[in-house]
């Protein structure tokens, strides 16, 4: 029987309730129908238990010869999130690796029945993101057919007799969990399965707003999953982008504008002038342009889009200026994205050095972008002998999580 140790960590159910919604599939309903509970339906394993290699300590120790201290954290749920939260995704990848393992379903479990639990959905669905984010993506597709189409009745709460006596309804999968799950597939020879679940997903949660708008409930609670809703759109329009169906991603962000908050509204225009930058529509750059201004005049991002716009007709002196103007905005000094495109500017501006000292000067703890542009950029101005790059890397290094990849931003060549 499925150990549920963490809910009692919770607040009581009443109160978290409405986050785990889900509309019964039918063989949840069939099972529950022929009063069935022991069967294991959903049978994972991890595909590899191999460690990935703290690149960032390696580096730091050949370049400084210091000792990166990285954090001690509690071997559990907990503990993985702290690793996440602090950036540590390489040691918390690791981290979901032992803890499937104790569960039973490491290394070759994958289709053997083991203790599926909250906590195990838990660990998995972090196991997902960290896999997206470090770019293991033929492990993570590899490791998500365990669980099919989600919708197996040992991930809901109904099919535990104990759970459904106390009142407890819906998925334990996490939310995020699906979102991965319709994502993934733009990793693969079929991106377009990528939209189709996407399609699926959202008209599940748009089932869900409806439900709870009908049963008036707390508007928080509608909101919440408005905002899933969103979040599933966006991914939607990432698989059209990656298929360069740049008109279906456009149509997908126009479909959202109007639904969200300002703050994101602002986002999303500047998505729409990138999208319509790598089109090479100029109209499209203009209206969207106008756009970023009503919304944000005089601000950093005003001028950082100012700056996008002018690069785009090639006029990078101009754009030069309009991301020197958004440095003095609120944050603009200290935003990578307004250094990243400075330099570059210099460098399609025939500022070569200017754009090396740009970077070089940034004042905190550097992205992997600027350090691979740093990388690039010495490349074209200095001689092998300039090592102007390892120091700028040694000043701030004990301070990147272990996130960072040093052999892409070439520091130890």
């Amino acid at each position: 029987m499925p150990r549920f140790s963490r809910m009692s960590q919770q607040p009581p159910w009443a109160e978290v309730a409405h986050l785990y919604i889900w509309p019964e599939s039918t063989s949840l309903q069939n099972a529950i129908d022929n009063g069935k509970f022991e069967t294991v339906y959903t049978m994972p394993g991890i595909k590899s238990d191999d460690m990935l290699v703290d690149k960032m300590a390696v580096a730091v120790s050949q370049i400084t010869g210091k000792h990166v201290q990285r954090p001690n954290v509690a071997t559990n749920v907990d503990g993985l999130k702290q690793l996440i939260a602090q950036g540590h995704l390489r040691m918390a990848y690791n981290l979901t690796t032992t803890l499937l393992t104790g569960y039973g379903q490491g290394l070759g479990r994958a289709g053997h029945p083991s203790r599926n639990s909250f906590e195990t959905f838990e660990i998995w669905s972090c196991r997902f993101q960290l896999m997206m984010a470090l770019k293991l993506h033929q492990g993570l597709v590899a490791e998500l057919s365990a669980f099919e189409n989600l919708d197996a009745p040992d991930t809901y709460f109904q099919y535990y007799p104990e759970l459904a006596q106390q009142g407890y309804t819906g998925s334990m999968l996490p939310f995020q969990m699906r979102l991965i799950h319709a994502e993934a597939p733009r990793f693969t020879p079929n991106p377009v399965a990528s939209v189709t679940l996407c399609c699926a997903l959202a008209e599940k949660v748009r089932q869900i707003i409806n439900q709870l708008k009908a049963d008036a409930a707390p508007e928080a609670h509608v909101r919440l999953w408005e905002q899933r809703l969103e979040t599933v759109l966006l991914t939607k329009a990432r698989a059209w982008f990656t298929m360069k169906e740049y008109h279906q991603c456009i149509a997908v962000y126009t479909e959202l504008l109007p639904l969200v908050s300002d703050e994101r509204k602002v986002k999303i225009l500047q998505h729409l002038q990138r999208v319509a930058v790598v089109i090479g529509d100029a109209k499209l750059v203009e209206h969207y342009s106008r756009e970023i201004t009503i919304q944000n005049s005089g601000s950093a991002n005003f001028y950082l889009h100012k700056g996008i716009k002018a690069a785009f007709y090639g006029n990078y002196g101009k754009a030069v200026e309009n991301l020197q103007a958004a440095q003095k905005g609120s944050g603009g000094l200290t935003n990578p994205v307004v250094a990243n495109n400075e330099a570059i500017c210099q460098l399609y501006h025939d500022k070569v050095e200017e754009a090396q000292s740009h970077l070089l000067s940034f004042p905190v703890t550097a992205t992997e972008p600027i350090l691979i542009n740093i990388s690039t950029i010495a490349t074209l101005a200095a001689s092998s002998k300039d090592d102007s790059k390892r120091k700028f890397f040694a000043k701030s290094c004990d301070k990147m999580s272990d996130l960072f990849d040093p052999q892409a931003s070439k520091v130890l060549c």
